[in-house]
């Protein structure tokens, strides 16, 4: 819809309007260093030209800290196995934790900030029965900051992992149910990230 509305922009209304569209998930690959750390850049791909706005784009997202760190990458991706692993106990999944979350929001397009998630989950219990189950699971293993929102429409699970060497990341967890137990008591072995 949203690319659809912009061509009728570009050919109406606003035709002395030029529109880049820019595919953010190509932009990205690590090589840059700034204070010593480094960062994710402009990756240009085969056949596109980087316009000057993705340039700029690139040049104030890296000045303001939006671009991940590897340090950032790894503690996100830490993170997310743990979150996987114990989701996988508070479940009883016997397959490979990882098919059990896909991550949303922002976390794909990498950019730095929270990390969205949804764990998918049996039928068996409703969203925040699950949710309360997983807030027992992490408490029990040390993870200090867990926050279950109550929410009628959308119960979540807010956690904040810490580490030693990164900045702490706070995770934003809901939960799907999956009515098909095949999902649970066959699982395969593809790796969701």
């Amino acid at each position: 819809k949203n690319l659809s509305a912009i061509q009728w922009l570009s050919q109406g209304p606003a035709s002395h309007v030029q529109f880049d569209i820019i595919d953010a998930t190509k932009m990205v690959s690590t090589c840059a260093t700034k204070q010593g750390k480094k960062l994710a850049t402009l990756k240009p791909q085969p056949h596109v030209n980087v316009s000057r706005f993705e340039s700029v784009l690139q040049s104030h997202l890296a000045n303001y800290g939006f671009l991940p760190t590897l340090e950032y990458q790894t503690a996100a991706q830490e993170g997310l196995e743990f979150i996987a692993n114990q989701f996988s106990k508070v479940i009883q999944f016997q397959g490979n934790p990882l098919n059990l979350l896909y991550p949303f929001g922002s976390y794909p397009l990498q950019r730095v900030s929270d990390i969205d998630l949804c764990l998918i989950a049996p039928d068996t219990h409703s969203q925040i029965e699950w949710i309360t189950k997983m807030a027992s699971q992490l408490e029990s293993c040390g993870v200090k900051h867990v926050h279950v929102g109550h929410s009628a429409r959308c119960p979540r699970l807010k956690i904040l992992l810490q580490y030693s060497e990164t900045p702490a990341i706070e995770f934003d967890i809901v939960i799907a149910l999956v009515p098909d137990m095949d999902v649970f008591t066959n699982p395969t072995e593809k790796q969701v990230l």
